[in-house]
Formats: C-alpha cells, sequence, structure tokens
C-alpha cells in the first residue's frame, strides 16, 4: 500500500537543493575573480568584468590604433588578473606594442618583466632575440641627430647586455652579447671596464666564436692604456702578457701582424721602465745591492738591448766594489761612475 509519508522527501532537503541551485545560478554572472586582486589607479582599472574579455577589449583599441588606451589596458588586466592565463599574454602584446611605437627602452623593461614573472608561458627564444635586438638598436644609433649629425652614446646597450647575460647565459648570443659589453665600454672611452668585459668572455666562453675576436679586443685595449701610461710597469707587463697570449693562440690571425709590432713596442718600454729602475737604484737612491739585482734582473729579460752594455758593467763594478774589503754598502753608495757621458741615459 502506497504510504505518502514513506516517499515524502523532508523540507530540509527541498531546501538544500533550492539553495545550491540558486548558488549556480549566481556563480554562472558573478565574474572571474582570484585571490590577491590588485585594484589599479582609475585609469588602469579594468574595463571588462573578467581577464578574457578584457584583452579582447585591449586588442580591440590597439587594432583600432589607439596605442595609449590599448597600453593602459593591458597593463590594467596583468595588474587585476596576475595569475589569469590571459595575464602573460597581455604583457607580451603591450610589451610589442610599446616596441613598435619606438618606445625601446620600456619595451625592454616589460619584456623583462614578462621573463621574470611569467616563465614558460612566453616564446623565450622570440623574447631574448628581440630584447637582443633593442640592446643592439641603442649601441648603433646616434643620439640629438639634429645637433651636429648627432653622437654615439654605447653605454645605454650596457645595462640591457648585462641583463642578458645574467638571465640567460647559455643563450646561444650570451658569448655575443658579452663580447659587445666589452664593445660598448671600448667605443665609449671606459677601457678598464672594456678589459674586465673581455677578460670575462675568455673565462666563460672559451670556445665561442666570439672569442678570438675578444682576446684580440682584449690586448688592443691594454696597449693603448700603456700609450697613455708609458711609465707604468704593471700595465705594461699586463699588455705584453694579452698581446703574447693572443699571438700564441691565433698566429694566423689577420690581426697578428699588428700585434706583433705592438708587442715589440711594449717590450721596448718594459725595457726602459726597468732599466730605468735600476738607474734610479744605483744613481738616485744609493742602494747598491738593490741596484745590482735590478741590473740582474734586466739583462735577464732584455740581453740584446742597446743599454745591456752599461747595465752589464755597471753591475760588474758594484760587485766589484761589494766584494772589496773593508768596503759597506754606504762606501758603495758614493762610487764613481765611468764613460757616464756615454750613457745615453744619464740626460
Amino acid at each position: 500500500m502506497f504510504n505518502p509519508m514513506r516517499n515524502r522527501i523532508p523540507c530540509g532537503v527541498w531546501a538544500l537543493a533550492a539553495g545550491l541551485l540558486a548558488s549556480a545560478a549566481v556563480a554562472a554572472d558573478k565574474p572571474y575573480t582570484e585571490e590577491g586582486r590588485k585594484q589599479g589607479w582609475l585609469w588602469f582599472r579594468p574595463a571588462k568584468a573578467d581577464p578574457a574579455a578584457q584583452l579582447e577589449h585591449a586588442r580591440r583599441l590597439r587594432d583600432q590604433r589607439r596605442p595609449r588606451r590599448a597600453n593602459w589596458q593591458y597593463r590594467a588586466l596583468a595588474e587585476s588578473w596576475p595569475a589569469a592565463p590571459e595575464a602573460p599574454q597581455a604583457v607580451l602584446e603591450r610589451a610589442q606594442l610599446l616596441d613598435r611605437r619606438g618606445a625601446r627602452l620600456d619595451a625592454f623593461e616589460i619584456y623583462q618583466e614578462l621573463a621574470k614573472r611569467y616563465a614558460g608561458a612566453y616564446p623565450y627564444e622570440a623574447v631574448l632575440q628581440r630584447q637582443y635586438e633593442i640592446a643592439l638598436e641603442l649601441m648603433t644609433t646616434r643620439r640629438a641627430r639634429w645637433f651636429f649629425g648627432g653622437f654615439e652614446a654605447p653605454e645605454r646597450a650596457i645595462p640591457l647586455l648585462e641583463h642578458l647575460v645574467e638571465f640567460a647565459p647559455r643563450w646561444k648570443e650570451a658569448p655575443a652579447a658579452q663580447f659587445l659589453i666589452g664593445k660598448a665600454h671600448e667605443i665609449g672611452g671606459d677601457y678598464e671596464a672594456a678589459v674586465v668585459a673581455y677578460t670575462e668572455t675568455l673565462f666563460r666562453y672559451p670556445e665561442s666564436p666570439v672569442a678570438r675576436e675578444a682576446a684580440y679586443r682584449r690586448a688592443f685595449v691594454l696597449y693603448k692604456m700603456t700609450e697613455g701610461a708609458p711609465n707604468d710597469e704593471r700595465l705594461a707587463e699586463e699588455s705584453w702578457a694579452a698581446l703574447t697570449l693572443f699571438l700564441r693562440s691565433y698566429p694566423d690571425d689577420e690581426n697578428a701582424a699588428l700585434c706583433r709590432v705592438y708587442a715589440d713596442r711594449v717590450r721596448s718600454r718594459r725595457a726602459r721602465i726597468a732599466y730605468g729602475k735600476a738607474r734610479y737604484y744605483d744613481r738616485i737612491a744609493r742602494r747598491p745591492a738593490a741596484a745590482r739585482l735590478a741590473y740582474q734582473r734586466y739583462l735577464e729579460q732584455f740581453p740584446d738591448e742597446l743599454d745591456a752594455v752599461e747595465a752589464r758593467r755597471r753591475m760588474d763594478a758594484l760587485g766589484a766594489a761589494a766584494d772589496a774589503p773593508g768596503t759597506n754598502e754606504t762606501d758603495q753608495a758614493e762610487l764613481p761612475e765611468k764613460n757616464n757621458e756615454n750613457n745615453p741615459r744619464d740626460d
């Protein structure tokens, strides 16, 4: 027998079902939300209620050639829904928009933001390549062309190239980027920084295609530095080492003949510095023991120099005086020199 009380659904169940249906209806109309959503300034607030619609809105503004408003709406999407799947695409398209408008530095920074915030969610190789191209453009484009044709400002590219090397040290163009850091410093006249950058290129990428050019530029810059500081012994030694290393590593390079000329000049400069040091101890400081040692080192390194004959004569004279009975270093300091009128270094 049918019992209506047995099959009756309790009122509480009907109430629960009604509540679920109401909740589903509300959820269907509720816009996309995420925890931690940011609310931008008034002009950076999104025009649409969800990221998908917002992305389409920004694209329409872009296609309507309203780049400034499109830029704002792309930014509003990324700031309002940073975890949405549309966010990295919005950041990428915003960077491309600014790039096309000629705002290269701004575009580079947004590409950089994209790389930091959305790893794996954007075309990695393409973005790195474009950043590299922007750095090259900044390095080679003259500024203020209205002022006598403009002037080069390669230092603008240095922080961009440094970012690329730091962010993607194994990228295929990383060795070239590291080399260009040195080149930019060299063009800008900061030779010490250029040497550091070229050295870093050789240390980090010794097998790269730019290693040969980096070795030459390093040797050349050091040579130029010795030209400006002819009495700097440490610099002369470093220049000599760089030139000889390049010639030993790349004897058939097209720059090898020029580097041999540079090496001969630096060798002569090193010899002059070494001989001058020995003469200082001998004639001015009156320290015969130090003078003998300096003359000896000079003769070991530069036995074929013109001053070698005089250096050997003075070393022998100081040695004989030191062996004489009853002679001390103070007495040796007063020993007269012979044939001073024939010494080309006395003046």
